[in-house]
């Protein structure tokens, strides 16, 4: 059977442009993803640059989860690493896992973006039902380079069968060390023969258009010392003229670059091995990835937590300047770091998860930055949590507070740290009520660019401002329908009765509602309550406020 699922015309484009510059772009896909890339948020643009792992995805029947993808992936992803090699699924198992991936990602995020699904394939698609065949040390030893064509379109035809886009493969590294641990992945110590049939490889692999090749390891992996002990020329003549040949005359999409250092320095955050060698000389432009936790490489097993956060930024800042695009395979450094050309320096800084119900929280500061504050669950049967937040301080960029619970929030505070969004409602269907502010002062950072008061996680998203005071920190529509105008008609927003200068509402869109504050009893007389302290009640009559 063939993996198959609808996707949107701009999003085909954009894959093909991030999985092969030579086979698929254009000027006109570049075009497209600078379009795409200039209506993305920060957090947006770092999500396609990290990783996440199958197992991050699933649930505890092994199946797709979308409650852990809306916490783990929330903006979605660049890509989903090695879902079939760890997994003991049939190919349908597998097919459906990347669909409810690809389904999540482009209708479920904002952006819409589809991840890339990658697998190893030295010997073969690693899954279950798929064929298996020599290790490359062997293949090397036939001197058969269309026989090794021949088996990579194979592999690659496996590899569509269940979704897989993106291969790890092949190793060209140049091995002069009989004892080295991963010589069977290799095609041996002959550089010219590793150019022959790294060549082979990847033109089999990338000759149908469903599977783009990452030549490995960038560079010296496999040589002594990382090439510290080798010259210039026997360097480029012997250990670089694979990756060469690979990507000249192969076409190779992708280059991984190596764990270890290349002339004392770390590959993955080395200029002179990325920008000189790779994109000048050799004039690859396209991805770099890097081997799986090489950008915080020595740095996680440290026990000093401050050491250790302060280290992994810098790790994170120097890859991206080197040029590696790609932190594989979770992220890690990337994220914490959240490295960006402009960027705030900081992704999702969650303070609290809030999911019980009859929650009150009095005084209290929630200070982050993207998602401060799940106000959230239990996402089971009918139960909705209610959360009561009096008086407290709540600081954050995107997204600050969000989440499905029925929340109200009284003379609370809220305080933009940075550019971005109040809210992120995901109000079920049918749910009365969603987020309800009442009271509350909104401000922002200084010289900080207009923001908005919300946008719709889910398209029933319910949010309400009664009486509140708002500072000039507000674009003049005041929320956004996260470019999908469906959710005009599902989301339920509204400005009652709010002062400030940045509460005029006369260019609020048509589907926001608002009045004065005899017009917010409207909005909760037909929600069955007589005012804001009955929007908690429920069946059992809570009412934090007597």
């Amino acid at each position: 059977m063939c993996y198959n699922f609808r996707m949107k015309r701009t999003h085909q484009l954009l894959v093909c442009a991030f999985l092969s510059n030579i086979c698929f772009a254009d000027s006109g896909i570049h075009r497209l993803v600078d379009e795409i890339y200039a209506q993305l948020t920060p957090e947006e643009r770092i999500a396609q640059i990290c990783a996440t792992s199958a197992g991050n995805l699933t649930g505890s029947d092994g199946r797709f989860s979308t409650e852990k993808a809306r916490t783990r992936i929330p903006h979605g992803i660049g890509h989903v690493c090695q879902f079939a090699c760890n997994r003991t699924d049939e190919p349908e198992a597998l097919a459906q896992f990347v669909r409810d991936v690809q389904a999540f990602c482009m209708n479920e995020t904002r952006a819409g973006i589809p991840a890339i699904c990658h697998e190893e394939v030295i010997s073969g698609l690693a899954a279950r039902t798929a064929t298996t065949y020599p290790q490359q040390i062997a293949v090397a030893s036939s001197w058969d380079a269309p026989l090794l064509e021949r088996k990579c379109r194979e592999t690659s035809e496996a590899m569509r069968t269940v979704g897989a886009t993106f291969a790890l493969s092949p190793m060209a590294d140049v091995i002069v060390n009989s004892n080295w641990t991963r010589l069977e992945e290799g095609y041996g110590e002959s550089g010219y023969l590793v150019a022959v049939m790294g060549t082979a490889f990847v033109r089999g692999l990338q000759a149908s258009g469903h599977a783009a090749a990452c030549t490995k390891h960038f560079l010296g992996y496999g040589t002594i010392g990382g090439g510290e002990q080798r010259g210039w020329r026997d360097i480029f003549e012997e250990v670089v003229y694979p990756h060469e040949a690979m990507i000249k005359a192969g076409g190779a999409a992708a280059v991984m670059t190596s764990y270890d250092q290349f002339k004392g320095e770390q590959a993955v955050s080395n200029p002179t091995l990325i920008q000189g060698i790779l994109r000048g000389y050799i004039g690859f432009d396209g991805t770099v990835v890097s081997d799986y936790s090489a950008v915080e490489w020595g740095v996680r097993r440290l026990n000093d937590g401050v050491e250790k956060t302060r280290l992994l930024k810098e790790r994170a800042a120097a890859a991206i300047k080197a040029g590696n695009d790609v932190d594989l395979p979770q992220g890690a450094a990337y994220l914490l770091a959240n490295v960006e050309a402009g960027g705030r320096g900081v992704g999702q800084a969650l303070a609290v998860a809030v999911t019980s119900d009859r929650v009150i929280f009095r005084k209290c500061a929630f200070l982050g930055h993207q998602d401060t504050l799940l106000a959230d669950g239990p996402h089971r049967g009918d139960g909705v949590s209610r959360q009561y937040y009096e008086d407290c301080e709540i600081e954050g960029t995107v997204d600050f507070i969000f989440g499905g619970a029925t929340a109200v929030f009284n003379r609370c505070r809220l305080r933009f740290a940075d550019r971005g969004y109040v809210t992120a409602a995901s109000t079920r269907q049918g749910q009365r009520f969603g987020f309800v502010f009442v009271d509350c002062a909104l401000s922002g950072k200084d010289g900080m660019k207009k923001s908005e008061l919300g946008r719709p996680w889910r398209p029933y998203a319910q949010t309400v401002f009664i009486g509140c005071r708002f500072d000039d920190v507000l674009k003049p529509e005041g929320w956004s329908n996260w470019r999908k105008p469906e959710n005009e008609k599902t989301a339920w927003y509204g400005e009652f009765g709010c002062t400030g200068t940045g509460a005029e509402t006369t260019a609020r869109p048509a589907w926001i509602h608002t009045g004065s504050l005899a017009e917010a009893d409207k909005y909760f007389s037909e929600r069955g309550a007589e005012s804001w302290n009955d929007v908690l009640a429920g069946s059992d009559g809570w009412r934090p406020v007597e």
